[in-house]
């Protein structure tokens, strides 16, 4: 059992490293928060979450086996919480590497830590334990898992991006794009600026939504965040498949098609 739980501890403790280190160092223009009221609101919302797990990573890495565990259960039973609160919003927990939608996958994944955090609890309680190994062999067995966790989020965005840049482009005529964007999301500001440098005439077929506080997205598009962009036919109807990210975003406002101008003579 002891080895099960030297094994399980740092897996645990890595989320709440990488984490909270893209939390405490991360430009804050680079990180889409999600929260818009109280304490954790911008700007001081990310560097306070990010501290805090950094705090019980240290308790995690400092205590015996039950206080870790303990700590372990109620980090990720605070994280099933929030993201339970917060799923459809765009989210850089990870920093810009992983941004994505929190969704069934994010509190799914919660879920199983705050599961197996509270089962070594109970075995930690119930069953006599060894004394954990030092506190060099436990900050490198963390230090290796986290090595892990950032290379799965680096090839799990890098992934993403991928499939954003290869979405097939829409073959109808596209006659206005209704996009939905937020204040905190960087790609939505880049999005706004490129916006203001187009033609009058492309920039009044775009209507824009803005969500975040009491406004939110339609639940058709909750799984993709902000920016994205609903293609509309010239008579209103939608066309194609809504999008997400700056590029693909980018694309379906290129491809309005604008009424030609003709000149009298």
């Amino acid at each position: 059992m002891q080895v099960w739980i030297e094994i399980l501890l740092p897996l645990l403790a890595a989320p709440l490293l990488i984490g909270g280190l893209a939390k405490l160092f991360t430009p804050l223009a680079r990180i889409p928060w999600p929260v818009n009221s109280g304490i954790l609101r911008l700007p001081l919302g990310p560097r306070l979450a990010g501290g805090t797990e950094l705090a019980a990573l240290m308790l995690i890495w400092l205590g015996s086996a039950s206080p870790a565990a303990g700590v372990a259960t109620a980090a990720y039973a605070v994280l099933t919480g929030v993201g339970w609160r917060l799923r459809g919003q765009r989210c850089g927990c990870f920093g810009p590497m992983r941004l994505t939608v929190i969704g069934p996958a994010h509190l799914v994944l919660n879920a199983v830590g705050m599961c197996l955090s509270a089962g070594l609890l109970g075995l930690s309680l119930t069953l006599l334990t060894q004394p954990r190994p030092s506190l060099a062999q436990r900050a490198l067995t963390i230090a290796i898992a986290g090595g892990l966790v950032y290379v799965g989020l680096w090839l799990s965005g890098r992934l993403r991006t991928g499939k954003e840049r290869q979405t097939e482009p829409c073959r109808d005529v596209i006659g206005s794009v209704h996009l939905y964007v937020s204040q905190d999301c960087p790609a939505c500001r880049a999005l706004e600026i490129l916006l203001a440098g187009m033609e009058t005439d492309r920039r009044a077929k775009v209507a824009m939504s803005r969500v975040g506080g009491q406004a939110s997205l339609p639940s058709t598009l909750a799984h993709l965040g902000v920016p994205c962009a609903v293609p509309l036919s010239p008579a209103g109807q939608q066309v194609c498949t809504p999008v997400a990210g700056l590029a693909a975003t980018m694309r379906h406002i290129q491809a309005i098609t604008l009424a030609t101008r003709t000149g009298t003579g």
